[in-house]
């Protein structure tokens, strides 16, 4: 039986990969993925072979438990001390740049009470081992899902951001916002054509799309469609026809 704790009373319900390898040679001997019963108690783990074992977590090895003695016909507990995992953030073409631009809210999945905690990133932060959704306020949001392993680093990459200027006639026009989704395009946003952010809009790098109506009098009428191509640390002018 596979327990993992902090050392301090907690112990994870994670379930990893649990590898067995033989001292010196580094042979692998068994392979299993660590479960629990209904009441988050590890289920016993059968055809284990008899001897003395190194103890890996995951294919990684970012942890590994030492000459652990696994006796035929007895019931073995191996007890697995964790330490915390981090969680940073890095532009992909700009490691030392510091990500000053956003914040990254992180949810804690799979788990009763899950923690939600708001993240800047420039900041490393530890967690507990598992699973987690981060929701990244970039424009438009990112999301990410990830699993934190054990005595590990997690560094999210992302795009440096580029900029968009709109300029256009148009006088309190709804512009409606979509990028690319799978096959298709989707609106993430809309803005007034007269709001003066859209003069230095920070947005990620992509392929966008901005629709309006010429005639807001016509509303079945054919949208217009302009394309729009965002480079990193570029400022790209759109202008909006009438």
């Amino acid at each position: 039986m596979v327990y993992f704790t902090n050392g301090h009373g907690k112990f994870y319900e994670t379930t990893p990969q649990v590898v067995l390898l033989e001292p010196f040679s580094n042979k692998i001997m068994k392979k299993f993925y660590r479960t629990l019963d209904p009441a988050g108690v590890p289920d016993v783990v059968k055809d284990v072979p008899a001897g003395t074992f190194n103890i890996a977590i995951a294919e990684k090895r970012n942890l590994v438990l030492y000459d652990v003695e696994i006796v035929a016909n007895k019931l073995t507990k191996v007890i697995c001390t964790l330490k915390n995992c981090s969680l940073a953030f890095e532009y992909d073409s700009a490691a030392k740049r510091p990500m000053t631009e956003f914040m990254a809210t992180v949810i804690q999945r799979n788990v009763a009470d899950g923690k939600v905690i708001n993240q800047k990133c420039t900041q490393k932060l530890e967690y507990e081992p598992g699973s987690y959704h981060i929701v990244i306020h970039t424009y438009p949001q990112e999301d990410r899902y990830i699993d934190l392993d054990f005595d590990d680093t997690k560094i999210i990459t992302l795009p440096q951001p580029g900029f968009i200027k709109i300029t256009t006639e148009l006088k309190n026009r709804k512009l409606n916002l979509f990028k690319p989704v799978n096959d298709k395009f989707l609106q993430f946003d809309s803005k007034n054509s007269s709001d003066t952010s859209l003069q230095h809009l920070m947005i990620q790098p992509g392929q966008y799309q901005i629709r309006y109506l010429k005639d807001p009098t016509k509303p079945y009428s054919k949208e217009t469609v302009i394309p729009v191509s965002v480079r990193p640390n570029r400022i790209t002018e759109v202008e909006l026809p009438k």
